[in-house]
Order: C-alpha cells, then structure tokens, then sequence
C-alpha cells in the first residue's frame, strides 16, 4: 500500500502541467499519484500519458468531461494509500510534505492541515493560518474549526485559515471512507470538509506552506456559471442538514447566516455575465436570488461587522432592494476589469 495517493483533476491544462507533475514526481515511489483527465480538450491527457510511461505509480483516468467534483470522485475510487491530498492541475504541492507525512504517521491523525502560498501575478502572498502550540486540536478548537466550515468570520482570532479549500490537507483515507464530493452543488470544498472534519478525531496542524494556488484565468473555479444560483441553494441546504447537530452553537449558526449571504453575492457574480447582461435582465436575476428562502436568511440576519467596508456598502444595496444601483457598480468594475486585461495583452504582444 502506498502512503499517500495523490488525486489530481485535470481540464485542460496543458500549459501548466510540467510544474505541477515535476514537483509532484519529487515525492518518490511511496507516493500513488492518480491523474484524472476530465475530458481536455488541448494537448493534457497526451501529456498525462507520456509522463505516466515506467512510472508504475502513476495512474492515469481519461473520463468524459463532469467537473472537478467527478473527476476527484474518480481518483478516490482507485486510491490506494492510506492518505489522500488533493492538487490541482495549475497549483502545485510542495514535495517536502511527503517529508513531514512520514514524521506523523505513527500518530494515525485523520487530517493533517497545512499552508497555502497565493500567487497572483507577481504578487505573492502566504496565507494565514491559526495553529495550537502543541500542533494538535482540542475540543474547543474543533467546534471552532467547525465554525469556521460553515462560515464564521471573527478578525479578532486567527482562526484556521483555508478550511473550505480541500487542497492544503492530508485526509486519513479510512476517516473519509464513503464522503465523496457532491457533484450537484457549488462550493463542493466546504461541503466535502464539513462532511469530513464530523469524522475526524485527531487534527494536526503543520506551521509550513506546502500548497501553491496560482490564480488562473479560465481554470475551474474562474469561470462564468449560468445556473450557479441553483447549486448555491442545494449547497446551503446540504450544510444545513450536515451541520444540524451544532446549529445551537452561536458562532456556527452567525457562520451559516454568513455563507448563505456569501452564495448569494457569489451566485451575483459568477451568474451573469455583467459586461453584457441588459439591468432589466440583471435585477431580474438579483430579485430572483433575494427570494430563495436560504438567501434570504443571509440578507435578512446577518450581522454586518463581518464585512469589509466595500461589501457593507453593497449589503446596504442588496438588503435595500437597490438592484439597479448594484447594476450599475458591476458593469463598470467588469468594464474596467477587461480594459485592463486587454491593455495587458497588448503591453505583452
């Protein structure tokens, strides 16, 4: 059996797959990786395959195009490690994890969690992240980690960083035998770890930032999404029902009335396409949102000292009924949005 097993979704993804699969294949023989091709388009199952030859821990699956979700389904079915981590195809995971990997074996943690590095351009930034002195969660921690899934936000505590972002984890593979990600809902992450964290009895924290998000354009998660709205809403009731034994905990309950506000704004965002949509269409669509009964919890309870000064603004907006004005500030950030990546383009060619 092999230590970990490695899962990584793959849509098209030719250009970044060399990083990716180099750092990857530094992790020696004691590491299973598993490749899913989630049916590309460009050159990446060619390359999947090539850099698959006389590596007899490497598994390669071609399967016809379902998402990230379904192709990380994919890979857990065939996973043979004890743990498991996901990568995906434009990030890359830091080989040095399989180092410290060894080091906590012995203790059988059911998730080990670790840093996360953010490039953007040429910016760089380490994400932060909250870790006990002795590396190990109690309970109390555990309920705010929980917190935390649903959604809490309180600047006042380093709480735990990228919970939600499954990448930056190790899962003992026997704890999260059966949870699988749900391909009917956006924001599967959040879903996935609340779903895994109610099997965990021993969390560790690492202090080192093993996992590099690279924001992409076009990748999975930074495209336009007709229909996101629907998803959102079977997300929030499938936290809902995984999080009902804790909803008499204030933080997560004040956490839930988070997230159902943060689908709403991201279902805004990722639902239209602003540079082109009419604002008889658009605050048609805000209006159609507002009334979904989740959403409107957020709208209607949540406390607003959770927000920056820019999302109180446009809170006051949406709690208002102000669609046209709200309208109006995203088609113009939109606008400026791609004179800028067009004026990028030009500078570079």
């Amino acid at each position: 059996m092999y230590l970990v097993s490695v899962i990584v979704p793959v849509y098209n993804a030719g250009r970044y797959l060399d990083r990716c699969l180099t750092e990857l294949e530094r992790m020696g023989p004691e590491t299973q990786l598993i490749l899913v091709d989630d049916g590309s388009a460009d050159d990446s199952l060619a390359i999947l395959r090539n850099f698959q030859k006389d590596k007899p821990n490497v598994a390669v699956i071609a399967k016809e195009n379902g998402g990230p979700s379904d192709a990380r389904n994919a890979g857990l079915a065939v996973a043979e490690g004890k743990y498991i981590i996901f990568c995906d195809a434009d990030d890359m995971l830091d080989h040095r994890v399989i180092d410290d990997l060894k080091r906590l074996d012995g203790n059988n943690y059911d998730l080990i969690q670790f840093g996360v590095v953010s490039h953007c351009g040429e910016q760089e930034e380490t994400a932060e992240l909250f870790r006990p002195t002795s590396g190990e969660l109690s309970p109390e921690e555990m309920l705010d980690l929980i917190a935390l899934i649903v959604g809490y936000r309180d600047e006042r505590k380093l709480l735990f960083g990228y919970f939600g972002l499954v990448t930056c984890k190790i899962f003992r593979r026997e704890a999260i035998k059966g949870v699988r990600f749900d391909t009917a809902v956006v924001g599967e992450d959040t879903l996935f770890d609340a779903e895994a964290v109610k099997n965990c009895r021993s969390i560790y924290f690492l202090a080192e930032s093993y996992y590099h998000y690279y924001t992409i354009e076009n990748s999975y998660s930074h495209r336009l999404y007709p229909g996101i709205e629907v998803k959102a809403a079977r997300m929030l009731n499938e936290i809902s029902r995984c999080m009902e034994g804790y909803m008499g905990c204030p933080e997560i309950a004040r956490g839930f009335e988070y997230r159902c506000y943060d689908f709403f704004k991201w279902s805004m965002v990722a639902g239209i396409d602003w540079t082109h949509v009419s604002r008889r269409e658009a605050v048609e669509f805000m209006k159609k949102l507002a009334g979904n009964e989740k959403f409107r919890i957020g709208i209607e309870k949540m406390n607003t000292d959770l927000l920056s000064l820019r999302d109180r603004r446009e809170f006051t907006l949406v709690r208002r009924g102000r669609y046209g004005t709200i309208y109006g500030f995203k088609r113009l950030t939109h606008i400026k949005q791609r004179a800028k990546q067009r004026l990028k383009h030009l500078l570079r060619h």
